[in-house]
């Protein structure tokens, strides 16, 4: 399949998109995507107004958007929505156990957010290497807004982590595959794909942190959390003690 097809999940969620518009504080790109695929499969805009339709959108229901700011992320986002089916699947892909085992031992969400991708990435169909050139696509199926300066950091990491491997100059092998194990996580369709994250986000009870001290996973109640119940226990009693023990040593 090398054209793009509009299926009934992204019809029904691109149509409440455009009804309701995007919300929230901030911008999601994968509703983003969705909007300019169902603007122009459906009404056959082109991409210069299916731009100016999402960029004043944006300006008019996100408090704060700066859309020179995003200008370039928004062009990238309509213009795979333009081309192709970038994110075609041609056949069923699954994520095992096994593959969610060996990725929930990375130390840091994001890591493994990005993982997961790169995995579907490879199974989708398109061979089992996955194309550097094929960066520009990951950002979208992320709820917020990913850098692509961020994502090759990422995948730059993980080689060093070993859970990636050179198999060219332009291409990597993910050392953790495994097609062996219970299906978790399966995608049928586009919808699923760029619903893949926060898929993977449920499976995992919701955002993952990682305490600074004992590297347990931990779900944070504020984005400034960085111990874990246990250890923010140990940490205030510590610090209690040494209070009490200043002033004491004052008062002798």
């Amino acid at each position: 399949m090398s054209y793009s097809v509009l299926y009934t999940d992204e019809k029904t969620e691109g149509k409440l998109i455009e009804e309701r518009g995007f919300g929230g504080d901030s911008l999601r790109w994968r509703e983003v995507y969705l909007l300019a695929k169902y603007l122009r499969l459906e009404y056959g805009y082109g991409r210069n107004k299916i731009r100016n339709i999402i960029s004043y959108n944006c300006e008019s229901e996100i408090k704060g958007f700066n859309a020179f700011k995003y200008k370039s992320s928004i062009d990238t986002v309509v213009k795979a929505a333009m081309k192709k089916n970038e994110y075609v699947i041609d056949k069923d892909v699954f994520i095992t156990d096994t593959e969610i085992s060996k990725i929930q031992t990375i130390k840091n969400f994001f890591l493994q957010k990005v993982a997961l991708v790169v995995l579907f990435m490879v199974k989708r169909g398109r061979g089992d290497v996955f194309k550097l050139s094929e960066v520009n696509f990951i950002s979208p199926l992320f709820p917020r807004n990913v850098s692509k300066r961020k994502i090759r950091i990422a995948l730059s990491e993980l080689q060093r982590m070993k859970f990636l491997k050179r198999a060219s100059e332009t291409s990597l092998v993910p050392t953790y595959r495994s097609d062996e194990g219970l299906k978790i996580i399966e995608i049928y369709n586009v919808g699923q794909a760029l619903n893949l994250v926060n898929e993977y986000v449920k499976f995992c009870g919701g955002e993952l942190k990682f305490c600074r001290r004992c590297k347990q996973s931990f779900h944070p109640t504020t984005t400034s959390h960085v111990l874990c119940d246990e250890c923010k226990r140990k940490s205030y009693k510590k610090r209690h003690e040494v209070y009490n023990k200043k002033r004491r040593s004052k008062n002798v």
